[in-house]
């Protein structure tokens, strides 16, 4: 079995955490009222917006904005935060897959 390690210097599953201490929490999450003003928020054009919801319904009729969406996208800026998206933008993670 390998370490799983995700990234240089990350000792992967055999030792979680381990990286805990330099890991950056934002202060603040991502806002919006509402479903297109939490994705313009996150940094998405109105195009990609668009996009998204074309590609994923359900995005605005079956998933709760503050208990389901705004969560997911508030990891996704942790990770990017982190260095954790493999230099995608949180935008273009979510325009890709919006699900």
């Amino acid at each position: 079995m390998t370490s799983g390690a995700t990234m240089d210097g990350d000792p992967g599953p055999s030792a979680p955490g381990l990286d805990a201490a330099n890991l950056l929490i934002r202060g603040d999450g991502v806002r919006g009222d509402t479903l297109d003003d939490t994705l313009a928020h996150a940094g998405l054009s109105l195009r990609q917006r668009a996009d998204v919801l074309a590609a994923h319904p359900p995005l605005a009729a079956v998933y709760d904005l503050a208990q389901e969406v705004q969560p997911r996208i508030n990891y996704l800026r942790f990770l990017h935060d982190n260095d954790r998206l493999g230099g995608e933008s949180v935008a273009s993670c979510i325009a890709r897959q919006p699900q």
